[in-house]
């Protein structure tokens, strides 16, 4: 949360501006289907000046991605802040630290161009990265970003020297982006002890239409914490792991431990994606895992903004509230938020209050979240004004959510200022063995079939008063383990399990490690997932986009969302080049893309011209293909197909965009990336061919299925068990799989369908080729299946008989693709 002194905001008085609309040759954006609610946040006075990030003013041209990275041939050894601001001078200058330095800040570093950076040499990810260290007696800043586009801190460490220095009241945050500039870059930073109200601030700017001007941030893969000092049942100086108000952002693979305020806050961002983030609670009490409460400065304004496939684990130390939704929840203020969707997250440990706390929220989506945590604290106060006393903490409790989707296992609840008046209580180890593991989870992306993925690492501790005996640790099918766990791990100790995946099949796997042991909890249980991939798969899907510049409404994350009706647009007239990067988040072997435009119905033939480049490590970047015009024509469904040479591997790939025939900007709707094993990208043997559904509801119809675009589905008539969809691909062909979409992830929750393929020569006798089985939509996997032929397979027509799906009493698909073997 914003700085206060006490637990409710103090308000905040935010900057606005008219807004230009502007006139687009192609189909206007979706109007807003919300009307913000009035009201006031309990936002904090900040004395900070709108800091750099986003897309509501005109970016600087973008440097060449080549030239932008003058090659460092000596990095900057041990000094003051000095050495590293005078480095910093000019358009794509970079700060190159040497591995191990030591830095004394007596002034913070201050990004003063675009496209600056500050990196340690090599981009090492352990102790070795240079270490800032803040020193100056009044100084809570160590990085500044002062609205200034592209510029990234990576791989560094940061102490803000809370212990030695003390607490700046009033003081930013120990690092403050964001503001007037658009797509900021944090990425494998370790960052501790701030001196003030957050450790990681990415500001809004000029707040237009409940929009931020800052957009695009990119917080990726950084380790966050300590942060502040609480005290169980009274006034704290508190402090968040990452505060973001930053729209259209991506927060992806953090791990905040022992914040105390919020770990995560996000005031609004509306089209922001928060996934795959580790909150802990080890050593001191936390307010709130990741806190959606706040009203200002977006009026409410969550549309678009996805929490999803994060852990919230209160291992040894108490959380009040492990997501709160919905201010009221959280004080005793009034206003409603709206148009966010949380799905697919987990709570952990044994010290967790409320789970999931819904008040005063509407056009709400909160699906398929588990809880594994026990709920502790009580309730001895009043509520707000006299209102009835909070309900005692459980996992799924609602007070206000109007025109909102919940899980069914919500109950109604008295949760008005329920934060405020909940008692913390007593923290002691249990006197038995009890194992923890961190993280309680793993993705590993992304991996090639019949390959073996890098290792990742978790720590399993014996949190309780006795050894543990173990018996066992096991992996299930397509992942692997080695640990140093051996049969006992005394009290207090902890050892290590190594997993890694090597799938056999293309599509989505997911399993877990189980340790058996004597402790109360066992098994302990570390979930997996990874999906594996062949040529016909999407690797984009799964990437983390960003761009040199995004227009309003226009993100980079729309062009791997699946959806061919969405694009990212960069800032119109801002100049060329412009840049579009998938990082794919490891290195893969590639074999070719394919780029989309809007389908032809609403936009016209152009000409783009762009280059390839490739990247391992997302700072230095070689060509992969020179600069050349691609025509994308509606008569060919607006779709460009680019082969890549022999032996292209990157984790990273960019689109250079230098001109537009039809736009004064550069236009994708869809980056797809296809790994390397043939000379083209696979053709989908089903777009546009004639297809039938034994039902249909209302215009949901059959030929949606087959038209290229995600954002259209096909669903069958309510409880028509089994329902039929079947494709005539005209004569009959060598067939390899099936991949079956349902619109993209901002759209739609994780479902599964039950279903059967059958093949057939004449479409009247037909043959069982994959039995029924039940497959997982994912949101975090694309809202896509993939299903392997029999080898062999040889038909005309292809049949999905679907049985059963657990959200719809319908069978759904937005498109059925079809591939040759």
């Amino acid at each position: 949360m914003r700085p206060r002194t006490d637990p409710l905001h103090r308000e905040r008085a935010h900057d606005q501006h008219a807004h230009d609309q502007r006139a687009h040759d192609h189909r206007p954006p979706a109007p807003h289907r919300h009307s913000p609610a009035a009201g006031l946040l309990p936002v904090a006075t900040l004395a900070a000046a709108a800091l750099a990030i986003c897309a509501a003013s005109p970016a600087a041209a973008h440097a060449n991605p080549v030239a932008a990275h003058p090659a460092a041939a000596t990095c900057i050894a041990s000094g003051t802040d000095a050495a590293i601001n005078a480095a910093l001078a000019g358009t794509g200058a970079e700060a190159v630290l040497c591995p191990g330095a030591v830095f004394q800040l007596g002034n913070p570093i201050t990004f003063t161009a675009p496209n600056q950076k500050i990196y340690t040499q090599g981009l090492p990810t352990d102790a070795t990265r240079a270490n800032l260290v803040v020193t100056g007696s009044g100084l809570s800043t160590a990085i500044q970003g002062n609205g200034q586009p592209g510029v990234v801190v990576r791989n560094i460490q940061i102490n803000g020297n809370r212990p030695a220095l003390g607490v700046v009241s009033g003081g930013g945050a120990l690092l403050e982006m964001g503001g007037a500039g658009t797509n900021q870059t944090v990425q494998n930073i370790y960052a501790h002890d701030t001196r003030s109200w957050s450790t990681l601030h990415f500001i809004e700017g000029r707040v237009t239409d409940n929009t931020p001007q800052c957009q695009g941030g990119q917080i990726l893969d950084n380790q966050l914490g300590p942060a502040g000092t609480a005290t169980p049942d009274a006034t704290g100086v508190w402090a968040d792991g990452i505060s973001l108000a930053c729209g259209g952002s991506l927060v992806q693979g953090n791990t905040i431990t022992d914040a105390t305020d919020g770990a995560i806050v996000v005031f609004g961002a509306p089209g922001s994606t928060v996934q795959n983030n580790t909150i802990v609670a080890k050593n001191q009490l936390l307010l709130g895992g990741i806190n959606m409460v706040d009203y200002a400065p977006m009026n409410g304004n969550y549309t678009g903004t996805v929490v999803t496939h994060n852990t919230i684990d209160a291992l040894s130390a108490f959380i009040k509230m492990g997501i709160a939704q919905g201010q009221q929840a959280w004080n005793c203020l009034t206003g409603t938020n709206y148009g966010a969707t949380v799905t697919g997250n987990t709570l952990e440990g044994q010290y967790m209050g409320y789970g999931y706390a819904v008040d005063g929220v509407s056009d709400w989506t909160v699906t398929g979240n588990v809880d594994n945590s026990r709920h502790v604290g009580t309730q001895t106060a009043g509520g707000c004004f006299g209102s009835p006393r909070a309900s005692q903490p459980a996992g799924y409790q609602v007070e206000s959510a109007t025109s909102s989707d919940l899980q069914p296992e919500f109950t109604s609840a008295v949760l008005t200022n329920a934060l405020g008046t909940l008692n913390s209580p007593p923290i002691t180890a249990p006197s038995g063995p009890a194992l923890a593991a961190s993280p309680s989870s793993v993705s590993f992306g992304n991996q090639a079939i019949g390959t073996t993925s890098a290792p990742r690492t978790v720590t399993v501790t014996n949190t309780g008063g006795s050894a543990a005996a173990i018996s066992s640790i096991t992996a299930s099918a397509h992942f692997a383990q080695a640990n140093t766990c051996g049969t006992a791990l005394a009290a207090g100790a902890s050892c290590t399990v190594t997993v890694t995946f090597s799938p056999a099949a293309a599509g989505a796997a997911n399993g877990s490690v189980a340790i058996a042991s004597n402790a109360a909890n066992s098994p302990t249980t570390i979930a997996l997932s990874g999906t594996g991939t062949g040529t016909a798969t999407n690797l984009a899907l799964a990437a983390t986009m960003t761009a040199s510049s995004t227009a309003p409404g226009y993100p980079a994350t729309n062009a791997n969302d699946g959806n061919g009706g969405s694009y990212w647009e960069s800032v119109n007239g801002s100049g060329f080049p412009q840049t579009l990067t998938a990082n794919l988040g490891s290195s893969q072997n590639l074999g070719s893309l394919r780029l989309r435009l809007p389908p032809s119905t609403a936009w016209a033939a152009r000409t783009e011209t762009l280059s390839v480049l490739g990247s391992t490590n997302g700072t230095t970047y070689t060509t992969v293909l020179p600069s050349a015009g691609y025509t994308f024509d509606p008569a060919t469904g607006n779709t460009v197909s680019v082969s890549l040479p022999a032996g292209t591997a990157a984790q990273y790939l960019r689109l250079s965009v230098t001109a537009n025939t039809g736009w004064p900007a550069a236009q994708v709707a869809e980056f797809e990336i296809y790994s390397s094993g043939g000379t083209t990208t696979p053709t989908n043997l089903a777009l546009n061919a004639p297809i039938t559904g034994s039902s249909h509801t209302q215009t949901y119809l059959a030929g949606n299925a087959v038209d290229g675009n995600t954002g259209t589905y096909w669903e069958g008539a309510g409880g028509a068990w089994p329902t039929t969809l079947t494709v005539d691909l005209t004569t009959a062909k060598a067939l390899g799989s099936v991949v079956l979409h349902l619109p993209p992830a901002t759209a739609w929750s994780t479902r599964t369908q039950t279903l059967t393929v059958l093949g057939s020569t004449d479409n009247s006798a037909w043959s069982t080729l994959v039995g029924s089985a039940t497959y997982t939509f994912d949101p975090a996997t694309g809202n896509a299946v993939t299903i392997t032929l029999p080898a062999g397979t040889t038909d005309r027509y292809l049949r999905l008989s679907v049985t059963a799906n657990t959200v719809q009493n319908a069978a759904q698909v937005s498109e059925f693709q079809v591939f040759g073997a």
